[in-house]
């Protein structure tokens, strides 16, 4: 049951990422169409800009987060997989 699991999660969270980062970006798009102040306007740009490039970088982690790919089901193989949660929240060190 893992494999039908994995592989299922392996197409579902880009989406997710992909999904979230889009709703960041139109809630950015309908505060700048509420603007007029210059400054603001120009910190919704410097937003969007930095949520566009967690969204690509999350859905780049997520879809290639083991190398190979089919060590996400099979961990038997060689290679090596990222630690998610620690990209997602990382806690801070003592």
């Amino acid at each position: 049951m893992i494999e039908p699991y994995q592989k299922s999660l392996l197409v579902s969270s880009p989406a997710y990422s992909g999904a979230a980062a889009f709703i960041k970006l139109s809630l950015l798009a309908f505060y700048l169409r509420l603007s007029n102040d210059r400054s603001f306007r120009y910190f919704i740009y410097a937003m969007a800009f930095v949520s566009s490039g967690f969204g690509i970088a999350s859905i780049v982690t997520v879809a290639f987060q083991c190398i190979p790919l089919s060590m996400l089901w099979d961990p038997k193989q060689t290679g090596s997989c990222l630690d998610l949660q620690a990209f997602y929240c990382k806690e801070p060190s003592e």
